[in-house]
């Protein structure tokens, strides 16, 4: 079934509860997930994709994932 959850709550508990790497921020009152790809560990076969830039709006958003 399905748990209507607040996502700040959801976000809240993420950062809370699980161990997370330094190059990974949770920031639950903007709701975002920050990757500091600068600091991430070297992976064969990680890309990113721009999904929207809009720096007027200082909204990036890209998607991530890893390629087979």
């Amino acid at each position: 079934g399905q748990l209507p959850l607040p996502v700040k709550y959801v976000m809240g508990y993420i950062g809370n509860m699980m161990n997370l790497p330094d190059w990974l921020n949770i920031n639950t009152s903007k709701q975002t997930i920050l990757i500091d790809l600068g600091k991430t560990p070297k992976v064969n076969d990680m890309r990113f994709k721009a999904v929207t830039i809009e720096p007027a709006q200082n909204k990036f958003v890209f998607r991530g994932g890893f390629t087979r």
